[in-house]
């Protein structure tokens, strides 16, 4: 479990949510949580930051079911730059899941019956501090080309449920993947033209790939089925 997250139940009605910083342009795919229970439904959104506050919806889910584990959960692509943003999220049912107390972080929420319409605005929020969430966002950001790709790798499926098949024209030396809380979770050394990556173990949702041939690094966006 990542460091300091423990169990805390999340009331059912309200839309409460964390900041989250940017530090390039890109392009959000989903809206992600770590589930501690079942049973509930959930629906997530982002808003933008206006002086340490959240301002403006940005883009929301669909509802969908809470599972333990990560759960993810696409949302029409969107660009935004740089900056500060909110990732929020309303509960159908009073709900168990991944929270850190007694820190400075500010929280955000909102009374919301479940269904509702998520708000346009955020203005009448109200604060407190000393909770943080495992709430994340799935962001492909906007890389320079030579920065981004390598020219004769490939790799397939994607998305993948067992294993991830790696080819090259020239060395795979070494390829390691990070979720989406930055914690590398597979590191690998390949020294091969093709290999095989098994990915079996890791949960479901969006990944990091990052992969070394002849010299050159580039980062890769791969999904787990």
């Amino acid at each position: 479990d990542p460091t300091g997250f423990g169990v805390g139940n999340f009331g059912s009605n309200y839309l409460i949510g964390v900041a989250f910083t940017l530090e390039e342009e890109g392009t959000i795919n989903s809206i992600n949580l770590i589930g501690n229970d079942n049973g509930s439904l959930v629906q997530m959104a982002v808003y933008n930051d206006l002086t340490g506050v959240p301002d403006d919806l940005i883009v929301f889910s669909e509802i969908a079911e809470v599972v333990n584990g990560m759960n993810v959960y696409p949302v029409t692509p969107t660009v935004i730059p740089p900056g500060d943003y909110w990732i929020m999220a309303v509960y159908e049912l009073a709900i168990d899941s991944r929270v850190k107390q007694g820190t400075d972080n500010t929280v955000y929420y909102t009374e919301l019956p479940f269904g509702d319409p998520i708000p346009t605005n955020a203005s009448g929020f109200i604060s407190y501090v000393g909770q943080d969430f495992l709430f994340s966002l799935d962001i492909t950001c906007v890389l320079g080309t030579n920065d981004n790709t390598i020219e004769g790798f490939s790799f397939y499926p994607n998305p993948a449920t067992d294993a991830i098949n790696l080819n090259s024209t020239e060395n795979i030396e070494r390829v390691t993947i990070y979720n989406i809380l930055g914690q590398k979770v597979i590191d690998q050394d390949i020294n091969a033209t093709s290999s095989q990556l098994n990915v079996s173990n890791l949960v479901t949702g969006a990944y990091l790939m990052q992969v070394s041939v002849d010299g050159k690094t580039a980062t890769y966006k791969v999904l787990k089925n």
